[in-house]
């Protein structure tokens, strides 16, 4: 009896062993198969990873044409700004020197050209503007008024007399406070004395130094 008893003891043992080793048969290739799920989500991670750099990659380059595209497009926007207010520049600078040459002596080279107001402008040997003058000064004095941008000098000139530079320079300033009167800025005149420095003729002639007394405005359009 008791020999049977071991025998069973030893069977069941034995079932046990061989159970426990196919259960560890089993888990094994759970654990294989489990292991081989890991490794392709793994390389699929990896790819999606790569595929990622790459899109990211390719975006950083589009952005970086965009930007010098953008970057090029802004600066021919700027060009072509700059060409057109230079071309308007122009057209507004020859528009003023048609508009005040059609009365005055002028002479023009360039973006520069001078109006001269002569003698007869002026009350004789004092510093003030003469009446009659008045209709050409109002029209003169529009027509600056109406194009601002361009640069204007008075240069006052005499012949030669005692304290000329401030004969000449009287005379500037009255042209230039009349041209105020009518709307023009200050801030846009510059008035200067050239004295007897600059003549036109330097003959002795009541009728040349009469020439040398004169009012220059000196016109600079943009360059």
């Amino acid at each position: 009896m008791a020999r049977v008893n071991a025998q069973d003891q030893l069977d069941r043992v034995m079932r046990e062993s061989a159970d426990s080793r196919a259960e560890n048969r089993s888990l094994k290739s759970e654990n294989d198969r489990l292991r081989n799920q890991l490794d392709r989500v793994n390389q699929d991670l990896a790819e999606a990873r790569g595929r990622i750099t790459d899109l990211q990659s390719q975006y950083s380059s589009t952005s970086l044409r965009l930007n010098e595209t953008s970057s090029k497009v802004a600066e021919m926007e700027r060009l072509d700004r700059e060409k057109q207010q230079a071309e308007a520049g122009r057209r507004d600078f020859a528009a003023l020197q048609a508009g005040s040459s059609g009365d005055y002596h002028g002479e023009a080279e360039r973006q520069r050209f001078i109006a001269t107001l002569p003698d007869s402008f002026f009350v004789p040997s004092l510093t003030t503007l003469h009446v009659r003058s008045k209709s050409k000064m109002d029209a003169l004095g529009s027509v600056i008024a109406a194009h601002l941008d361009a640069g204007l000098s008075i240069e006052g000139h005499t012949d030669a007399r005692p304290n000329a530079d401030g004969f000449a320079l009287a005379r500037a300033q009255a042209v230039a406070d009349y041209l105020a009167a009518l709307g023009v800025s200050r801030a846009s005149i510059k008035v200067e004395s050239r004295g007897a420095t600059v003549p036109i003729s330097t003959r002795k002639t009541l009728a040349a130094r009469a020439m040398n007394r004169r009012v220059d405005l000196v016109f600079v359009g943009p360059q």
